[in-house]
Order: structure tokens, then C-alpha cells, then sequence
């Protein structure tokens, strides 16, 4: 397995940055879930960790995520590769060695998927220490930030005034972003709404004389266009579709997909 190398010790950071093909070099240890579908979603050839993948202490999905992909992880002793090769550099991974211009560079450990998947149904048996750790360092976090729960916190000046106005918190997670359009889309007000053609979809926001329109994203939200309210009523009167029916009628216009289409190519 070969191909260029793109370090990062922040994986959701690295993610951004990565291209498919790439050996994507990280620090993170007990890999978990999503960061593993993040890697899998940029595309990776392979895997390396500086750190150790899964330490046994509970069930953490991502090593046995990445071997379900058919994506090879190697765990490596030490964080050296950071330091010895640098992005782009051409990578070959043979079993748990890391070569590169033909020099054997790190080595490491290539987690066998059979043993991945072992050792994770294991864990997940013997969860309830894990659960039991998790429970008592929450309640001693609670207790070192107990002024954050119940004191008054001070914040940074902010624009936006909040005060009687609905707020969306989103947490990066599994499934964040189906979660975050199904709230959106069940919001019972006039602000928001969808425009849908051929099996797409995206969400739409309308802020006074403008609208916004988005669709989910692996780090949030997508921006695609924010396009003024005189825009869209020209796109229905060129289309000789009713002004007052906006969203379901712009979704029918070739001009609107067409300037999406745009910003995408724009941001590739």
C-alpha cells in the first residue's frame, strides 16, 4: 500500500486536509468512531498511529471500522515520522514497515482485522469497568468545574443577542450531521426550508432580504449559495413558475442548480 503522506495530530483537523490515496500519519489514541469514518471518508490508503489504536480498556469502534473498510492501521512505537518525513513525501506501507525513497523510515505493528475484531467484542463484554471509570471521572470533572454549572459564566462580548431566542448547540458526534438536518427540517418555522430535485436536497434559511442555501457536512454545515430575494423572484419570472409557492418552484429551475453546481466546482 503506498501513496503520499499527510500528518496531523489533530485527526478532525488533518481530515480537512486530506486527499484520497493518501497515508494519513496521526496521534490519537483509542481511535474512536467517527474520526475513523472521517478517515474513511477522505479517502485514505492507509492508516498510521503514533499512538496506540485501541488501549483495552473499552470497546472504542474505529480500529474495527477502518478494518471493515479494508483500510490497513499500523501503530507505531513513536512519533518520529512526524519529524522524518514531511507531507508529500512518497510512502510505502509492507506490513507493519513504513518505507519511503526506498529508506525503511518506522516501524510498527499492523493490527491484524481478526484480532481488531476479537479483542473489541471482548471489550464490549467487560464494559461495565469501563462504565464504572467513566462514571467516577465525570463526577470528579463536575466537582473540579462546579462554578461552570452553577456560577456565573463570563462570556466574550457577542454581536448576536441571544436573550428569548432559540439556540441550536451541535456537538460533533456519530451521525451529527443526519441529526442536525432532521432538527432543521422539523423546525415549525417559515425561516426554514427545502428545495429538492433528482433524489437532492438541500435546506434553506431565509435572513430578511436574503436566503441561504446549505446541506450537512462532515465538520456542520455546507454553504452554497446565499443568493437576495430579487435573485430567486428573477429565477421564477424567467421560469414562468408563481413567485408565492418560492421553494418548491425554485427547485425547478435550471439556473438555481446550475448556480450551485457553480460553487462546488469553485471550492474543488
Amino acid at each position: 500500500m503506498s501513496g503520499p503522506l499527510r500528518a496531523g495530530r489533530r485527526t478532525k483537523h488533518l481530515v480537512k486536509r486530506l486527499q484520497p490515496g493518501e497515508v494519513a500519519l496521526i496521534d490519537h489514541a483509542d481511535l474512536d468512531r467517527v474520526s475513523a469514518e472521517d478517515l474513511i471518508g477522505a479517502g485514505v490508503a492507509a492508516v498510521l498511529n503514533c499512538r496506540t489504536s485501541s488501549s483495552l480498556d473499552y470497546p472504542n469502534m474505529g480500529p474495527a471500522i477502518l478494518a471493515d473498510a479494508g483500510i490497513p492501521l499500523v501503530d507505531l512505537p513513536d512519533d518520529s515520522l512526524f519529524d522524518s518525513c514531511r507531507d508529500g513525501d512518497g510512502i510505502e506501507v509492507r506490513g507493519g514497515e513504513v518505507w519511503s525513497r526506498g529508506e525503511l523510515v518506522a516501524s510498527g505493528e499492523l493490527l491484524d482485522p481478526a484480532v481488531i475484531r476479537r479483542e473489541t467484542e471482548q471489550r464490549r463484554r467487560e464494559i461495565g469497568g469501563a462504565l464504572e471509570s467513566f462514571a467516577r471521572n465525570t463526577v470528579e470533572h463536575m466537582v473540579e468545574e462546579q462554578d461552570l454549572l452553577s456560577g456565573r459564566i463570563e462570556l466574550p462580548p457577542l454581536r448576536t443577542e441571544f436573550r428569548d431566542r432559540p439556540a441550536l448547540v451541535v456537538v460533533r458526534g456519530v451521525d451529527h450531521q443526519a441529526d442536525l438536518v432532521a432538527r432543521l427540517e422539523s423546525l415549525e418555522d417559515e425561516k426554514f426550508g427545502k428545495v429538492s430535485r433528482d433524489g437532492r436536497s438541500l435546506l434553506r434559511y431565509r435572513a430578511r432580504d436574503y436566503r441561504i442555501y446549505f446541506e450537512a457536512h462532515p465538520e456542520g454545515l455546507l454553504i452554497h449559495r446565499v443568493l437576495h430575494k430579487n435573485t430567486i423572484r428573477d429565477f421564477l419570472f424567467r421560469s414562468n413558475l408563481p413567485i408565492d409557492e418560492e421553494d418548491g418552484e425554485v427547485a425547478k429551475t435550471n439556473d438555481f442548480w446550475s448556480l450551485i453546481r457553480e460553487a462546488e466546482e469553485a471550492r474543488k
